[in-house]
């Protein structure tokens, strides 16, 4: 999976003309993009942008041009090492989870702290679609089953998931007035998603193995 990795500064408004501006993070790849203020902040004047880099002649209280590229340089060697796990992985990053990723690298507050198993679902049908080349109707399937798990539980986790969980989805759907065999269908799928996940480490709940 190709991706970039590119540094910027932030363009100060008017009401802080006078503040350094931001050092900013942008990664792009498969079509997405995830922009994310860095915490470092320098004179645009010191700024090489053909490098994406601080002159080394750049002092400001504590900050130095060696120290603050050093962190740039920390950066990207944390997201090489993120899409290497990806591309082990077989996996495309959705944007949530790559800012939660990149939210706990920087220490930023109010970024959401995993993503959630509607995050790694969507994950699952980008990689899995792609990789094994499913049909329209596959994918629209695993789509309809997100609709499904959402409708019974919004905030729903793999923990949830349990022989109990899987249960009660079940009557869930019973509930709505699915047939059985578009159940048994449905539970089929959801079984394909929860063995991705539990290959790929994401969850230990092993319940789905055993639920008939």
């Amino acid at each position: 999976m190709k991706y970039s990795v590119r540094f910027d500064l932030k363009r100060k408004t008017a009401a802080k003309a006078d503040a350094l501006p931001h050092i900013r993070l942008r990664v792009t790849w498969g079509g997405q993009r995830v922009d994310m203020l860095t915490g470092l902040k320098v004179d645009a004047a010191y700024w090489v942008p053909q490098v994406m880099r601080v002159r080394s002649a750049y002092r400001h209280d504590t900050d130095t041009g060696a120290s603050i590229n050093k962190e740039l340089a920390a950066v990207e060697v944390f997201i090489d090492t993120l899409f290497a796990k990806y591309h082990v992985e077989d996996a495309i990053p959705t944007t949530d989870h790559l800012k939660a990723e990149l939210g706990r690298y920087f220490g930023i507050s109010g970024t959401k702290a995993d993503p959630t198993i509607y995050d790694y679902l969507d994950m699952f049908i980008e990689t899995q679609s792609h990789q094994n080349g499913w049909t329209n109707g596959t994918t629209t399937k695993f789509r309809t089953l997100k609709k499904h798990l959402q409708g019974f539980a919004p905030l729903l986790t793999f923990s949830d998931l349990d022989e109990d969980g899987l249960r009660k989805f079940l009557q869930y759907l019973l509930d709505n007035g699915m047939r059985n065999t578009t159940i048994y269908k449905n539970i089929g799928f959801l079984r394909w998603f929860l063995r991705w996940a539990i290959r790929h480490g994401y969850t230990d709940n092993m319940a789905i193995m055993d639920f008939r």
